[in-house]
């Protein structure tokens, strides 16, 4: 009987036979793996096989856009197209930079003012990245600085600039400097 004087009612399966209200044990731990395992290590080797068999299918069309000369000799790679007219670079001795393209505007991809700008931001980045890409010859000529610390670069492709072939495309706008219009 419980404290209030009630008998306690006994539950009983369908049999009639008394159920056992006790806890079941634990269930046993999950195998672990052992440390230092990652979960996409067999993944690796399969991006090893991709990144060789573009290389040696694709050849200069497909990695060709990495060797840049600066004037002067230097090697510098770009490593990432940042938007339209951006890039960031790799310069032995001098390290990362970011390169304005100067000689045309392309909309903003990280700070635009409307969808519109984005998307043809996202355009213009993506045809940066396809001439890059599709490239047999890649020249870069530094000259000096802009007021965000960006280095200012003239981009030449296959020995033409990149600025005409922009505008051309309809991916960007001739610029000198000064006020930029909106793209909205």
């Amino acid at each position: 009987m419980d404290r209030r004087g009630h008998k306690p009612i006994e539950a009983r399966d369908d049999k009639g036979r008394p159920i056992s209200f006790r806890a079941a044990p634990p269930p046993p731990p999950k195998p672990r793996r052992p440390r230092g395992e990652s979960l996409w290590r067999p993944w690796r080797k399969v991006g090893i096989l991709l990144a060789l068999g573009a290389f040696f299918l694709g050849g200069r069309e497909t990695l060709g856009y990495l060797g840049i000369r600066i004037s002067g000799g230097t090697a510098c790679r770009v490593v990432r197209v940042i938007d339209g007219d951006t890039v960031r670079i790799y310069c032995p001795g001098r390290g990362f930079d970011l390169a304005r393209l100067i000689g045309f505007d392309t909309p903003e991809v990280f700070s635009p003012r409307c969808f519109g700008e984005w998307w043809a931001g996202t355009k213009a980045s993506w045809a940066l990245s396809r001439h890059l890409w599709t490239a047999d010859e890649v020249k870069i000529v530094l000259s000096g600085t802009d007021r965000y610390d960006r280095r200012l670069a003239t981009l030449f492709v296959d020995g033409r600039n990149i600025a005409p072939t922009m505008i051309a495309d309809g991916h960007a706008r001739p610029y000198a400097g000064g006020r930029r219009e909106g793209w909205c």
